[in-house]
């Protein structure tokens, strides 16, 4: 097991995600995620937050799968950084992600962090948030952001963005949903300009 800490700087901390797989408690509910995806010209960086709900009056632990979008073109992330409440989170790097187990208390919420920096040999990336169906509840609210340095443009997306802004210099592309179960990847292609 590892621990990296206070690895991503890059970006203010914000929120989404759902390549989570889990061990199948009734009683854990993913509730809430939180995504922002920054570019640059051969990579991405990757914040979210995930929150759950233990249901269950009982105390709990449950082991969590966090798969990375891999391919010919999408490396192994450089940087890899999980976080529990304020505390850096030992985790097991697998193939294609990480597993780590987090112990919630009867009745209670819990919120992970799992930021990275991937390499991407083409300017594309693609997201899986579809994979929450596998909970089986609609997730109550994932809000996504797209940062987009000046230098480059984002060329096509596969979600309809909400709101578009510009804070810094930085084109801040945003869409949220609600108590949904996303039916697609979110996919998008960028270049230089």
């Amino acid at each position: 097991m590892r621990v990296l800490s206070g690895i991503l700087t890059l970006v203010t901390v914000l929120t989404l995600a759902a390549p989570f797989s889990y061990g199948g408690e009734a009683d854990i509910c993913f509730c809430r995620e939180e995504v922002s995806i920054t570019l640059a010209a051969d990579a991405i960086v990757f914040e979210s937050l995930y929150c759950f709900e233990n249901r269950s009056s009982e105390p709990c632990e449950q082991k969590m799968h966090y798969e990375f979008p891999l391919d010919s073109v999408h490396l192994y992330p450089d940087t890899i950084s999980v976080a529990y409440g304020f505390m850096d989170f030992e985790y097991e790097t697998t193939e294609k992600g990480i597993t780590f187990t987090v112990g919630m208390p009867g009745a209670s919420c819990a919120s992970i962090r799992v930021d990275y920096a991937q390499t991407c040999l083409e300017p594309s990336f693609c997201y899986t948030p579809k994979s929450i169906t596998g909970w089986n509840d609609p997730i109550e609210e994932a809000d996504f952001e797209i940062r987009v340095p000046s230098g480059l443009e984002l060329t096509w997306v596969s979600y309809t963005m909400h709101e578009v802004s510009e804070e810094e210099g930085i084109k801040v592309h945003k869409f949220t949903c609600k108590n949904c179960l996303p039916s697609e990847d979110l996919c998008l292609r960028w270049e230089s300009r």
